[in-house]
């Protein structure tokens, strides 16, 4: 409770702090690109490298390793923080005169808003899908490969092609979304991932290196699509919090980005969790470790194959049916907002 008290005093106004860093829309998405690059530079070492090291040669949880590696975890974000707090330059003019009115800041209202904004509503959805398949299934997926693939230690080292979509994308997301826009391409990625987890679902998975094949080739193809979300997430917060100014004539960013970290923070807090219990549900045993029935072992690969379409379906229905903020209503927006601003 601690942590998670401080880790959202400390999150909300580093989520918020592009704004303060430039008002350019495309400097802006860069900004949103290179964060989440930021976020995988770090999960690719954590991801492949800490199941190594926390599974024994047996698959088995070597649970007294584990607060040594947290704490030296947490010295790393500390001086991370750090970094960014003393290298971090204001160039936008946050300057507020003495004499200057404003209406009085009203949270409730400030909530009110937020739960109005369709473009928020739909990152909210986006994020809690995201957060199904990077943290919740990745755990799941723990399980899977101990019990299923009897190899715990390779599961790691699988999860860091979820990275390599994003990357692929870097270098040409600025063409893209100039040529087709941010919700479509999100939408025509979100169809990828989906018929990526389809066939996860369909296709016969041998419980050999032949199945660790079709799920890596499986979750390259899904990555390829999800790739395009990750490079635009922080991108699409900043235009949904425009559209929110657009409807209701204030900006409230630091209620509406907090309230998008609470959506995130509840997620992660649920979703790990609910794949251990939903495991035990169809009778995993935590105590057995990677000795499970052949039944058990089969209920957890297609527990971990219908959360991933579960995640991708989520995806799907928050970016065509609740982000309502396509390439022309975009534009829209932001040409009435430069009107009133100037």
């Amino acid at each position: 409770m601690i942590w998670d008290a401080f880790y959202t005093i400390t999150n909300v106004p580093y989520g918020s702090l592009l704004s303060l860093v430039t008002e350019d829309p495309g400097e802006r998405a860069q900004l949103s690109t290179w964060r989440g690059a930021g976020t995988y530079f770090a999960y690719i070492p954590i991801s492949a490298i800490l199941p190594v090291l926390i599974f024994d040669g047996n698959s088995n949880l070597k649970g007294d390793k584990m607060v040594w590696y947290v704490l030296i975890l947490g010295a790393i974000g500390l001086i991370a923080f750090q970094f960014l707090v003393r290298n971090t330059v204001i160039r936008v003019d946050t300057s507020v005169r003495v004499s200057e009115e404003a209406p009085k800041f009203n949270p409730i209202k400030a909530m009110g808003n937020y739960c109005r904004n369709r473009a928020a509503m739909g990152m909210a959805v986006m994020s809690f899908a995201e957060i199904l398949t990077m943290y919740g299934l990745t755990t799941a997926s723990t399980v899977m490969f101990q019990s299923y693939f009897q190899n715990a230690q390779i599961s790691g080292v699988l999860s860091t092609i979820f990275s390599l979509g994003m990357f692929v994308y870097m270098p040409f997301i600025g063409k893209i979304v100039d040529r087709f826009g941010k919700k479509e391409s999100v939408a025509f990625g979100t169809v990828l991932s989906l018929a990526a987890y389809v066939l996860f679902l369909v296709l016969p998975v041998p419980q050999d290196g032949r199945g660790i094949a079709v799920f890596a080739g499986c979750q390259l193809l899904a990555t390829l699509g999800y790739g395009l979300y990750n490079c635009l997430i922080y991108s699409m917060v900043a235009d949904a919090i425009d559209y929110g100014e657009f409807k209701f004539g204030q900006r409230d960013e630091g209620t509406n980005y907090a309230l998008f970290s609470f959506f995130r923070k509840l997620a992660q807090s649920i979703f790990p969790s609910l794949g251990l219990i939903i495991a035990t549900m169809l009778g995993y045993d935590a105590v057995r470790g990677s000795d499970q029935t052949l039944k058990i072992a089969v209920n957890m690969r297609y527990m971990v194959a219908g959360g991933y379409l579960l995640g991708a379906v989520l995806m799907l229905v928050g970016v065509l049916f609740i982000y309502n903020l396509d390439k022309k209503t975009l534009s829209n927006v932001e040409r009435e907002l430069n009107k009133v601003r100037h």
